[in-house]
């Protein structure tokens, strides 16, 4: 638990702990100065549609915020956490959930 608590400030993660997260997740990319991270995914026919419904409703019921931008087959997951947070362990285990 107390290597746990040196990891956060407050409940936001220090970046070294969420670079290292990223790293088991190599399709999330971190952006907007490290206060996001965000994956682009390509799937066929109506998939693309149908996994962002998957995307909003998981999202909805961690009570995580999530931006998602579906253009044809092109998924963009934006993953911010929140503003007094930033990414946090909710933020990562959502990613790990997506995928």
């Amino acid at each position: 638990m107390r290597e746990q608590k040196s990891m956060e400030v407050g409940n936001r993660l220090k970046a070294e702990r969420v670079q290292e997260a990223l790293r088991a997740m190599p399709e999330w990319k971190q952006v907007e100065a490290g206060k996001a991270i965000v994956r682009v995914r390509e799937l066929p026919g109506t998939a693309a549609a149908e996994y962002g419904a998957f995307v909003l409703s998981l999202a909805a019921a961690l009570h995580q915020p999530v931006q998602l931008v579906l253009t044809g087959k092109q998924v963009v997951i934006t993953l911010r956490g929140t503003p007094e947070t930033g990414i946090n362990n909710s933020t990562l285990r959502l990613a790990g959930h997506l995928g």
